[in-house]
């Protein structure tokens, strides 16, 4: 079974997130998305909160899941 690459995992999450956020700043509209993005942020902080949470990095993966609330 392959071992994940946790921290290349994190990065990409990082990537996602500050290009979702960027629009927003782009559009006007910083944090103003419509529930489809907000699905599609919320999930990228629930997925890097999982990735810091194997590292173990337990109060960044809760500011990870505290961001996805």
């Amino acid at each position: 079974q392959a071992v994940p690459d946790v921290p290349a995992a994190i990065a990409n999450y990082d990537e996602a997130i500050n290009t979702i956020d960027a629009l927003g700043v782009a559009l006007g509209r910083p944090r103003l998305w419509d529930a489809e993005y907000q699905n599609d942020l919320a999930t990228a902080y629930m997925n890097r909160g999982n990735a810091y949470q194997a590292v173990p990095d337990v109060p960044a993966a809760i500011a990870n899941y505290d961001e996805a609330i």
